[in-house]
C-alpha cells in the first residue's frame, strides 16, 4: 500500500523573494564601494589642494656648474605636471622624487642626484656633479670636458660673462667656473656627445700649463686656442694682448722656462709683442 504524501508539511521557498534579497545586498555593496571611492578621492583632492601641504621651499646643495635658479626652474616645471592623471605635483603628497631625480640626471648629466621630501612643505636636492677639467668652445657651442677628454655636458650661452681688460677679452663662466681654463676650437668642429672629443694627454697638458702659468708667470692667460681638436698646438692668449704658442708633445716646464727667458731677456715692451712661438725646440721665434 502506497504511503500518503503530506505536501502541507514541506517548506517551500519563494524564488522571487530570494532574488530581491540578493539584489538588495548587491546594491548595498555597490553603494559602499562607491562611497568609499568618493571619500578616498575627496581625501586626495584635499591633500593636493590644502595650502599647508603645498611645497614652498626647495633646498639645493652640491651644485657648481648649474645655478640654483636653473635647478629650481626645472623643479617648478615638474610641479605643474600631473601625477595619477589628476593631481599636480606641487603638493608634498604627489611630488615624485624619482621623476625629479631622473629629469635632473638626464638634463644636466649630473653624476648623482638625491631628491627627498621633508614634511610638510619642503624638497631637498643633493647634487654630486661629474668632475670636469676644461671648458671647450666650438663655434657657438660650449661644453664641459672631463679629465679623459669626454663631453660632460653642453653649456648654455647665458653661463658666460665676457670681461674686457683693455687688451683682450677675458671669458668667465661665473664664480664657480673662473678657475677652469677655457679652450677655443678654431676649426669650429661639430662636437659629439659620445666618446672623447679631446685626447687625454692634450687635456692634461692644458691643465698642467694653466696651473703652472698661474703659479709661476707674471701675466694672466685669458683663454686658450687650438687650430683643431686633433692638433698638438696650443695657443695661450694673454690679457696683455700677445700670444704664446706651445707644443703639447713637449714638456710644459721646458717651454715655460724658455718663455720666461724670452720675456726677461728679449722683450723690452710687451705692449708691442704679438707672439712667442715655442714649438721648435731650442729655437724660439717671437715678434
Amino acid at each position: 500500500m502506497k504511503g500518503r504524501r503530506d505536501f502541507q508539511r514541506r517548506k517551500l521557498k519563494n524564488p522571487f523573494l530570494n532574488y530581491h534579497r540578493k539584489n538588495k545586498k548587491l546594491r548595498g555593496s555597490i553603494f559602499f564601494i562607491v562611497l568609499t571611492l568618493v571619500l578616498f578621492f575627496t581625501l586626495l583632492i584635499f591633500l593636493g589642494n590644502y595650502p599647508a601641504f603645498k611645497i614652498k621651499q626647495v633646498d639645493i646643495s652640491g651644485n657648481e656648474t648649474v645655478s640654483q635658479q636653473e635647478i629650481t626652474l626645472a623643479i617648478n616645471k615638474q610641479f605643474a605636471k600631473k601625477r595619477f592623471w589628476f593631481f599636480k605635483q606641487d603638493s608634498i603628497f604627489f611630488f615624485s622624487s624619482k621623476q625629479a631625480r631622473l629629469a635632473l640626471v638626464h638634463d644636466y648629466a649630473f653624476g648623482d642626484v638625491k631628491v627627498s621630501k621633508k614634511l610638510f612643505d619642503k624638497v631637498r636636492i643633493e647634487i654630486k656633479e661629474k668632475l670636469y677639467s676644461i671648458i671647450l668652445i666650438s663655434g657657438v657651442h660650449k661644453y664641459y670636458i672631463g679629465p679623459s677628454g669626454a663631453v660632460i655636458k653642453e653649456v648654455q650661452a647665458d653661463n658666460t660673462v665676457t670681461e674686457n681688460d683693455g687688451n683682450a677679452e677675458l671669458i668667465r663662466f661665473g664664480p664657480a667656473q673662473e678657475n677652469f681654463p677655457t679652450l677655443y676650437d678654431q676649426s669650429s668642429s661639430e662636437i659629439s656627445m659620445n666618446g672623447n672629443v679631446l685626447n687625454e694627454e692634450f687635456v692634461n697638458f692644458v691643465i698642467d700649463l694653466d696651473t703652472k702659468l698661474k703659479e709661476q708667470s707674471d701675466f694672466e692667460a685669458a683663454y686658450y686656442l687650438t687650430p683643431s681638436l686633433s692638433s698638438d698646438q696650443l695657443i695661450v692668449a694673454t690679457t696683455e694682448g700677445w700670444q704664446a704658442i706651445f707644443k703639447t708633445d713637449d714638456s710644459v716646464d721646458t717651454q715655460i722656462d724658455k718663455l720666461s727667458l724670452i720675456l726677461k731677456n728679449k722683450v723690452d715692451n710687451r705692449l708691442k709683442l704679438q707672439y712667442i712661438d715655442l714649438r721648435f725646440g731650442d729655437k724660439v721665434f717671437y715678434k
